[in-house]
């Protein structure tokens, strides 16, 4: 588990299941997410990951297994007796409450003291960088400000977990971007145990301490998003999280742990396990791979033929798209002047380390 944080068991979702209508939507679903800890459940539509959310919360009930929280077995209890904080996707706030009134709602619903409920409030207001504007109403906000109010009303009241439903969906890019690094300094400042629902992966990677990428109903990978990026744990992961180039390839021969594999004539090299004669994948990411002339590539590299068929540009660098012996498409990242001096339809050497090789099963012919 997660040693840099010191309870490692103190949200656990165990054997967890649900089913609408005769449909399995989870499926003996085990979770444990350590206090403090920022995780995202990505992935696809329909794969459950809202459903579990809504579960913690409380807002849907648990058809199998149990959820816990500090201890403390919460999967029978109703909401309002779990202290937990949700954000929705379109934010909830009450429209004919202020900002402060907001803030406010569930300190008054405890029966806090006016004083304290106002010390709280203009706590919040401050952390949230919104002083000024405590006395407007939701409406005249932005989406921005809104999505800001609605962290600070579900935070105020101190909640032993905040569930955030893909709070971000409704804003543009750079303003998504900017509120993804606030809300990660602000919650790492508070120490609160977070638990975030997204289908973006990039907003996956920026914020969470782990990603948990899930599909039908299940999580097919748990981890740091290093790690989730860089050792993808099965072709549904590799192809969730970030894009990649696939080779179709035959096991040549396995020695010590070391593969070679024939893909379309060339011979390349990788870690791996398989038996000879096994139908693999040669997965690699586009900032792996790097293009030269045939025969100059870099000594111990593999190195497979391909044909430039476009470049598009996106600002600090190009992708260059080539064309394997197969059929395949390859993706590389290049600078804009690499890019500009290769000849659309002329061949070249695309290598990489065999180190940087992901390897999965093939499909068989």
């Amino acid at each position: 588990m997660v040693s840099a944080f010191d309870d490692p068991s103190y949200l656990v979702a165990a054997s967890v299941s649900k089913s609408f209508q005769g449909t399995r939507v989870l499926e003996n679903l085990d979770l444990e997410i350590a206090r403090g800890e920022f995780v995202s459940l990505l992935g696809p539509s329909g794969c459950g990951k809202t459903t579990l959310l809504r579960m913690i919360a409380g807002l849907l009930a648990v058809d199998g297994g149990t959820i816990t929280l500090g201890g403390k077995v919460i999967s029978g209890l109703p909401p309002h007796r779990r202290n937990v904080g949700v954000v929705f996707q379109n934010y909830a706030l009450f429209p004919h409450l202020t900002v402060r009134e907001n803030i406010a709602f569930g300190l008054k619903a405890r029966g806090g003291s006016t004083s304290e409920v106002e010390a709280t409030v203009d706590r919040f207001l401050e952390l949230i960088k919104l002083p000024d504007i405590a006395e407007r109403y939701p409406s005249a906000l932005s989406g921005g400000q809104q999505q800001r109010v609605a962290v600070a009303r579900a935070l105020a009241p101190r909640p032993d977990i905040l569930l955030l439903d893909e709070p971000f969906s409704a804003l543009d890019r750079k303003l998504r971007e900017a509120m993804q690094i606030e809300l990660k300094s602000l919650l790492r400042d508070l120490g609160i145990t977070s638990v975030f629902v997204t289908h973006d992966q990039e907003e996956a990677l920026v914020m969470s301490d782990r990603i948990a990428v899930m599909n039908a109903g299940v999580i097919e990978q748990f981890g740091a998003p290093r790690d989730i990026y860089r050792f993808p744990g099965s072709r549904f992961v590799l192809d969730f999280i970030g894009s990649s180039s696939q080779l179709a390839g035959t096991v040549l021969a396995e020695t010590g742990g070391e593969l070679t594999i024939s893909v379309g004539g060339s011979e390349v090299r990788a870690a791996g396990h398989f038996v000879r004669g096994s139908p693999v994948t040669v997965a690699l990411r586009p900032e792996d791979m790097s293009i030269h002339l045939p025969g100059s590539a870099p000594e111990g590299h593999n190195t497979v033929p391909v044909v430039l068929r476009d470049r598009i540009y996106v600002g600090a660098r190009t992708q260059a798209h080539f064309t394997a012996s197969q059929g395949e498409s390859l993706a590389i990242d290049l600078s804009p002047d690499h890019a500009g001096r290769l000849d659309q339809g002329a061949t070249y050497a695309a290598a990489w380390s065999p180190e940087k090789t992901l390897i999965f099963p093939g499909d068989r012919q």
